[in-house]
């Protein structure tokens, strides 16, 4: 009776060892043929999809790591080289080498454990390792057309979309990597034309219309983007990510009460996605139904707690609430996180204002403008506060 438990339990213990290992081999694969094929500077990144701060940073030469102090955090990683004109056979190497390269050398150690006869705890970790080293070829090259969100801001996919990427469209993957290439330049109107033209010249794929989305979302083209949502929805499946956009982009065309059933959509299609528990929980409060919000957010932070945007928007339902000490708390917390994260401002710029002091609160508000001039209903609170200066001032004199 004991022993299917104790066996669960070893596996778990041996999975938890040689993922991480998996992952440094896979990512130094990608690393070692990038720096053979390129000339620039290679990044690895252990622990993160290209975040620095808060890394361990070593240099050899033109190849750099960064490993997160948290260990816990190696379950992921990412290779990125800075070389832009590579020729499409030398992509085509340097994807592959990452989820072969695990394979090959865990196989090679395996062979040489057993071929010397070692101990039996060595061959059962490196027996573990090289399955872990099969999950991960297979796991990466399936092509999956679901994005990876990297720490810029920007997206990637996985090794096997990319391939398939590289190999079925190389008739005009110039002209898609360019467009890429301006949606990570944050040229989103231009990238966004670019990803639409190639879904009109007869490349309907998801992944197309899911790039072109958020391009125009970000351009501020919400209703161009809510339209081809709309022919996503008609063509593929949508998954719990496309729900997402589907609640922002009407969120942001003040469709607060049709925004709610695309986040509970896409909570039911994957419960752990932090961005629907965090924009239901924020479209809450702009409908001041800040009991309601906060569940939302309080689940968004459990899941990350380190998702500075739920962070500012738990403080400002806990202000509306009447817990000013805990919600400045979380705000500041937020800030903590992310120190150019406006929302942060803007919702510090509330703080003050709902305790009256609107010099303050107007110092908040042009922070967050100054971050970015296009944060969610900014404009408004500016305006209202400058009013109560000016009606301040005018009943001083």
């Amino acid at each position: 009776m004991w022993q299917t438990p104790f066996i669960l339990l070893v596996c778990s213990i041996l999975f938890a060892i040689t993922w991480p290992v998996t992952v440094l081999l896979h990512e130094l694969g990608h690393g070692l043929v990038a720096l053979l094929l390129t000339r620039k500077e290679v990044r690895v990144y252990i622990g993160s999809y290209g975040k620095s701060a808060e890394s361990l940073a070593l240099k050899l030469g033109r190849f750099i790591f960064y490993f997160r102090y948290n260990p816990f955090a190696w379950r992921k990683g990412m290779c990125h080289y800075l070389d832009e004109d590579v020729a499409l056979y030398r992509q085509i190497l340097i994807t592959i080498a990452g989820p072969v390269s695990s394979l090959l050398f865990s196989i090679i150690l395996c062979s040489l454990t057993f071929s010397l006869d070692l101990h039996g705890s060595v061959k059962l970790i490196l027996i573990a390792l090289m399955v872990s080293s099969l999950i991960d070829l297979y796991g990466n090259l399936v092509p999956n057309a679901i994005p990876i969100h990297l720490e810029d801001g920007g997206i990637t996919y996985n090794d096997g979309f990319t391939l398939k990427t590289l190999l079925r469209y190389q008739g005009f993957y110039r002209k898609y990597e360019k467009a890429f290439s301006l949606y990570d330049q944050e040229q989103y109107q231009l990238a966004g034309e670019r990803f639409d033209e190639f879904i009109r010249e007869g490349f309907e794929q998801d992944y197309l219309y899911r790039l072109a989305i958020l391009a125009y979302l970000h351009a501020g083209r919400y209703a161009k983007a809510l339209q081809m949502d709309k022919e996503l929805a008609e063509k593929f499946e949508k998954n719990s990510d496309d729900y997402v956009s589907s609640g922002l982009l009407k969120m942001y065309l003040q469709q607060y009460e049709e925004s709610l059933p695309d986040f509970t959509q896409a909570l039911s299609l994957d419960h752990t996605n932090r961005s629907a528990w965090n924009n239901r929980g924020y479209v809450n409060t702009i409908l001041e139904d800040y009991s309601r919000a906060l569940p939302d957010l309080d689940q968004a932070i459990a899941l990350d707690a380190e998702f500075a945007y739920a962070w500012n928007n738990r403080g400002l339902s806990k202000i509306k609430l009447g817990n000013f000490e805990a919600g400045f708390s979380d705000i500041q917390k937020s800030l903590k996180l992310d120190g150019s994260n406006s929302y942060a401002y803007r919702n510090l710029g509330i703080y003050y204002f709902d305790q009256g002091d609107y010099f303050q609160a107007l110092t908040e508000f042009e922070k967050a403008l100054h971050l970015d001039s296009g944060t969610h209903l900014l404009e408004g609170y500016l305006e209202k506060t400058r009013e109560k200066l000016q009606t301040t001032v005018s009943t001083s004199a």
